[in-house]
């Protein structure tokens, strides 16, 4: 079984491959820099993809909180409280 820093190693080398080729790609069809403007943003929204530690994990399985689900998917707290009440949520 593969410990949380054998995870984290693994993720790390898979990212670095994906973020370099799609900035390669980018370069080669000439995407200007502005697209990528804020990596700060998307750092958060990546990170906002990983699923966060809660008591509940170990029963259910891993899930987002309304904050890392807002994050995740670009939208208002609002927003994701309208998806979830008009059953537009893959998920409660």
């Amino acid at each position: 079984m593969e410990t949380l820093a054998d995870q984290d190693r693994r993720l790390m080398e898979l990212l670095t491959d994906r973020v370099r080729a799609t900035f390669v790609e980018a370069r080669a069809a000439g995407v200007p820099a502005e697209v990528f403007g804020d990596v700060e943003a998307i750092a958060t929204a990546m990170v906002a993809a990983l699923p966060t530690s809660h008591p509940y994990d170990r029963l259910v399985g891993p899930f987002y909180d309304t904050a890392g689900l807002t994050k995740w998917l670009g939208v208002s707290h609002q927003q994701e409280y309208r998806r979830e009440h008009h059953d537009r949520m893959q998920a409660r």
